[in-house]
């Protein structure tokens, strides 16, 4: 397969549990929609973390990112997203993809400014705040970006769905 979707979320967060059960989802669905699919759970506690985690970086063609204010200043998190941007500046990919989990304005998370290390940049003119970048979701039926229904399952599963097809459009 050569599309491989790399899900980069906070740990111990809201977006922990809903970052697992999207994988899940996912994963369910990626024989058929012909994609791999990489989140740090997938490491057997043998294997040594940084390097895997480097590895499927390496081989990711779209980054899909669980974004959240704890996200966005954990360093760990960081990493992750410099590195996929950093790919997206030199070759055009991978395709970074957002998923809004918590309320927040995306133009308010700009890439020279983060809290603490100030890393992540971006050399793209066109990209200067997540705001800037392809969000999968999810929407309304007004086609309005809004969080993810962690708290119901039900429209949980819906959005899953949604956010999958945009994948899928995405894929292709």
């Amino acid at each position: 397969m050569d599309n491989h979707l790399f899900i980069s979320y906070k740990h111990k967060a809201a977006s922990a549990k809903v970052a697992l059960r999207f994988h899940d989802y996912l994963k369910a669905v990626s024989g058929g929609l012909k994609f791999s699919l990489f989140m740090d759970t997938d490491i057997d506690a043998a294997q040594l973390w940084s390097s895997e985690i480097q590895t499927q970086l390496e081989k990711t063609t779209h980054f899909v990112c669980l974004l959240t204010t704890s996200y966005w200043t954990a360093p760990q998190c960081q990493r992750e997203l410099f590195f996929a941007l950093d790919q997206f500046n030199k070759n055009s990919s991978p395709k970074l993809l957002f998923v809004l989990v918590e309320k927040l304005n995306p133009a308010w998370f700009v890439f020279d400014q983060v809290e603490g290390t100030g890393a992540l940049t971006s050399d793209d003119p066109a990209i200067q705040s997540v705001g800037d970048i392809n969000f999968l979701g999810p929407f309304d039926k007004q086609r309005q970006l809004i969080r993810l229904q962690h708290e119901n399952d039900a429209l949980l599963q819906d959005q899953f769905f949604q956010l999958t097809e945009r994948i899928q459009k995405v894929l292709n």
